[in-house]
């Protein structure tokens, strides 16, 4: 077997184990290692955004990519979240009450063009 042959086929076994299916991205037959690395990128950015989305909005709430741009920033219910941000908010165990009023908290601070002094990692530390 081929080099390539073998990294296709280890891809589909790690996209049939991880995704289930359940992506809205579709495995290319024939693919180069640089877009597998893109594909496994997009996947997961998809998979992490849409497991963010239902933990915090449910699992009936839309979302888009800002600029059709998988892994930026997405609109869910007039809510503007990075990666990153999404990434922190699961990393450090936010309830959806918590996210909400992180979120608001800082709306408001922007909106007075005040300095937002917090992250979210350091912002759930000092309500505790």
């Amino acid at each position: 077997m081929k080099k390539s042959e073998a990294f296709d086929s280890s891809l589909k076994k790690v996209f049939d184990e991880c995704c289930e299916g359940e992506t809205k991205m579709k495995l290319p037959k024939k693919i180069s290692e640089a877009e597998a690395e893109l594909f496994l990128y997009k996947t997961s950015c998809e998979n992490l955004t849409e497991y963010f989305v239902k933990k915090y909005f449910g699992k009936d709430a839309e979302y888009y990519w800002i600029g059709d741009e998988v892994g930026g920033v997405i609109d869910v219910a007039d809510r503007f979240f990075s990666m990153e941000d999404m990434a922190n908010f699961i990393r450090h165990k936010y309830s959806a009450k918590m996210l909400f009023k992180y979120y608001d908290e800082k709306l408001a601070c922007d909106m007075k063009d005040k300095e937002w002094r917090y992250n979210i990692k350091n912002y759930k530390k000092c309500l505790s």
